[in-house]
């Protein structure tokens, strides 16, 4: 309360939050620098808030609107896009929330990283669409979801749909280098099975 207190323009604070394993053990915290603070739309269009760590003042939603029903995903995404618009936002540099991974994560679940993806896709299209002075971060943003879902392919182990994400990613912004590094990381070890499978051929038929 204190946040909305000392600026009167401020109508939204998030905080930090901490990403945990099944046994409770702390794997990272998403913190935020202090150019997180003020008008951020362009911010939130590379890396959503998470929802639970939010506060939004009544008065923002009267302005800004609700979170809009029609969509199955990333409706927090398109709420938070308009509410930045609308007012500041700022954060408290400390961790209210703290996220466990275990095996029932409905965002962790394959077989929905799609739909998401589709979801997170229509929002920023559709924000894009609206707002003309933005559309210059169209090819930043479209490259960042790709990367995202790329990762969450390739750490489950779907590295085929995670080439084709990070592939995508670097044709929206060839220079994204963590899509070279990620891809390098897919393409080497297979590279590397098939010069030693080779070699092993070559080596039965010389004996």
């Amino acid at each position: 309360m204190e946040v909305f207190e000392e600026d009167a323009e401020t109508g939204m604070v998030f905080t930090y939050v901490e990403h945990a394993d099944i046994d409770g053990n702390s794997i990272w915290i998403d913190e935020f620098e202090n150019d997180w603070r003020g008008c951020i739309t362009d911010k939130l269009l590379l890396r959503p808030i998470n929802p639970s760590s939010v506060v939004v003042k009544k008065s923002v939603f009267d302005e800004a609107g609700l979170f809009d029903v029609n969509l199955r995903c990333s409706e927090d995404l398109d709420l938070f896009l308009r509410i930045s618009l609308v007012c500041k936002l700022d954060f408290l540099p400390e961790v209210t929330l703290i996220r466990r991974y275990h095996g029932n994560n409905i965002t962790q679940e394959v077989g929905k990283f799609e739909s998401m993806f589709t979801g997170h896709l229509g929002v920023l299209e559709r924000f894009f669409a609206q707002h003309e002075n933005y559309r210059f971060m169209r090819n930043k943003a479209f490259a960042k979801v790709n990367f995202d879902y790329g990762a969450k392919y390739h750490d489950t182990g779907s590295y085929s749909l995670a080439f084709a994400k990070y592939f995508t990613c670097l044709r929206y912004d060839p220079l994204y280098v963590e899509s070279y590094r990620r891809l390098l990381k897919l393409l080497l070890p297979r590279h590397i099975f098939a010069l030693w499978s080779m070699a092993k051929k070559s080596l039965r038929s010389n004996c």
